[in-house]
This record gives structure tokens, sequence and C-alpha cells, in this order.
């Protein structure tokens, strides 16, 4: 009789841990990569495991990725901010290498650990409400809806809502594309979610997949501009109708308002117009010094020097670059910028050949994520994104007798 607990039921526990702890907390995840670790190094089988041969093409984009950053730090002085760059980066080193050598994760347990991802993201987010309520709004005289829903204290109890709001649009592609028993209520909740939280660039993102479904959904029909006009209609209808929501109606007031007001007074409270005056001296920091940057975990310090020179002092006190493609050129000059995006792009195309339109979306949400944030610079970033990753590079193909890599 087959054992029940075996190695590949562990292996399924602490990827479960890794990826539900993401619901409840951006720290604790490490201790999953760790736990990991462990687990590979004390196979009774390792050396018998690490003499297979493994796919080094989907494996090597990402760990080159670390080894740029590795490279560069031998370069720079060696301080605490180039230390902390670099080593953060090493789960784009570990992840892809353990994920091809454990080769016996297949579809059906990927398929289990987003579904419990799932309802972790269900569990934490009634915690938010419980945790919103009693910290901002009971108690507090003349308290309003607003106080209970707004996105900073909703989200206070767990992490930034700009984070927190990219598992819940995971959670809304995987519901979709694997066609769950409750996908649609699941959707519907983690959209009301996703208005709460008011990530500009989620947001964004969540349009452009709609706006894809429906194309697809167009062409499909025997009356293609009779149902691209019903659509059209439908998304102006709910477009107005999200509008009139309080929080949703501030955020694209804010936005606005913040893309006019760029005054040398700007400060950190005002993220759209920080983030556009950034992104402006961010410009000019890349064409003074194109090839070999400013060091590495010299970013943000090189930004806060620049935009005092520039007078915005007020903004230059605690700035960060605030867009990933930036931050890595400033570290690792041209080359980290180029290998960034090689990174993306191999990605975005090995899912799409592979039909994995799960993992494709995924990679797309995170190009627009590193146009706002600078994601890789936190550790809860990096694990998040080299996890769901590894989980669709080297998923195994399920065979009646065995199970091999694709």
């Amino acid at each position: 009789m087959k054992k029940y607990w075996s190695r590949e039921n562990s292996w399924l526990v602490i990827l479960g841990f890794t990826l539900c702890s993401f619901a409840f907390s951006e720290r604790i995840n490490s201790w999953g990569v760790a736990a990991m670790m462990v687990f590979f190094l004390v196979d009774k089988n390792l050396l018998q495991k690490i003499i297979q041969p493994i796919p080094v093409g989907r494996i090597l984009p990402m760990v080159g990725f670390f080894l740029l950053y590795l490279l560069f730090y031998f370069l720079s002085d060696g301080d605490n901010l180039a230390f902390q760059s670099m080593f953060s980066k090493f789960t784009f080193f570990v992840l892809p290498i353990l994920f091809a050598y454990e080769s016996h994760f297949t579809k059906t347990n990927q398929k289990k650990i987003l579904a419990a991802f799932s309802l972790a993201l269900s569990v934490s987010f009634l915690y938010t409400l419980i945790y919103s309520y009693t910290h901002f709004y009971q108690g507090i005289p003349n308290a309003s809806p607003y106080h209970f829903l707004n996105r900073m204290t909703l989200s206070a109890g767990i992490m930034h809502p700009g984070y927190y709001s990219n598992f819940f649009m995971l959670a809304i592609l995987w519901h979709y594309f694997s066609a769950s028993r409750y996908r649609y209520f699941f959707i519907a909740f983690f959209t009301i979610v996703l208005l709460l939280m008011i990530s500009r660039i989620v947001l964004l993102f969540y349009i452009l997949f709609a706006f894809y479904i429906m194309v697809k959904y167009i062409f499909k029909t025997k009356k293609p501009f009779l149902t691209a006009v019903l659509f059209a209609a439908l998304a102006c209808l709910a477009g107005i109708g999200f509008y009139q929501i309080g929080t949703v109606k501030n955020r694209v007031d804010e936005t606005i308002g913040g893309l006019k007001n760029q005054t040398s007074e700007v400060n950190l409270s005002a993220a759209t117009a920080s983030r556009s005056v950034a992104y402006r001296e961010e410009i000019k920091m890349v064409k003074a010094k194109p090839i070999l940057g400013y060091g590495l975990g010299n970013a943000n310090d090189a930004l806060q020097i620049q935009l005092k020179k520039s007078g915005f002092h007020a903004l230059a006190k605690d700035m960060h670059t605030h867009n990933q493609y930036f931050n890595t050129w400033f570290h690792t000059g041209i080359f980290g910028f180029f290998w960034l995006c090689f990174l993306l792009l191999f990605l975005a195309v090995y899912f799409y050949n592979k039909n994995n339109q799960l993992a494709f979306w995924f990679t797309i949400l995170v190009v627009m994520n590193l146009l706002t944030d600078d994601m890789l610079e936190i550790q809860a970033g990096i694990v998040f994104f080299a996890l769901i990753w590894s989980l669709n590079l080297f998923v195994a193909q399920e065979n009646k007798d065995k199970i091999i890599l694709p």
C-alpha cells in the first residue's frame, strides 16, 4: 500500500504554507523559502538528484538576474545597502533550481495550492474588516463608513494595499482560467476587494484583462458588431457607476489633482505628484550615468540627492524610486535594465507558447506593477513573483505511471 504521507506531500505543505503566508503577512514568507532549502538538502537521495539533468534554459533568466547583482556587489563598496539589494535577489537563484529538481510538483498539486491561497485571501480580508472596524471605526465619535472602508485603514492589519491587491488579482486570474467550482462568487468577491483597495495599476490591469475577455468573446459571437456596442455601453455604465463610489471617486480625483500639483512643496503624502516628479528626475539621472548607473545600493540615495538638487526638499527626505526599471538601472546600469527586460520577455513568451494563460497574464501584471513600484527591492515582492513563476515554469506533466517535465 502506498504510504500517504510522502515526500511529495511534504513539499506540497511547505509550498502551501509559503504561498498562503502572503495573505497574512509580508514577512514570514522567507521562512517558507528557508524550509524549502532545508527540505531539499536533507533528501537522502540528494546526490543522485543533483546529477540529473535539468532545464538550464528555463533556470538561466532568473538565476542570471541574481548573478548580475552579485557581480555588481563585488564591484561595489560592499556596504549594508549593497548587500541587502544583492541578497534580496537570492530567491531568484534558489527557487528556480529547487523547483527544477523537485519535479514531482504536478498541475493537480498546483491547483490545490492556489485553491488554498484563494481561501487564505478570503479569510485574511475578513480579518482586515474586523481589524479596521475595531481600530478605526468603533468608538470614534461621528465615524463614517469611509473610516471603516478606507484603503489604508482597511489594509492596516495586513500590508500596503498596493502589494495586497496583487494577491487578489492573481486569485481572480486563477479562478477564471481554472474554471473553479465557485469561480463567479470568488471573482465577484475579490473584485469588490480590489475596488476597496483602489490600487491604480492593478485596476488598470484588470481593465486590460476584461477588455481582452470581451474582445475574445465578441469574435466568437454571430453578431460581433452588436455585441461590441452592447459591451461598450455596459463598460460606460459600469465606469460611471464605479465613479460614484466614494473611495473610487476620491482616488481618481487625487490622481488627476496630483498630475497638476508638482510644486517644490510636494511630499510623499501626494502619491501621484511625488511619483511624477520622481520619474522626471530619474530620466535625468539615467541620461547622466547610462552605462554603469550609480552603484549597487545607491538608487534611493542618488534619487534623494537629485531631488534636493532640483529643489524638491520635502520629497528628498524619504522618497524612493517607485519604479523597478529605473531602480535596476541605477543599481546595475544598462546591463541590469536589459536583463530585467529579457527576463520578463522570456517569461511572457514562454508561457504564451505553452498556452499557460494564468502565468502569461500574471507576468503582464508584474510588468505593469514594476512601472510604479520597486517590488523587487522588498522580500515579499521577490518571493511572491519568483514563487508563482517557478510554480508554472517547472510544473510537471501527469502521465498515468510517471511524471515528466515539459
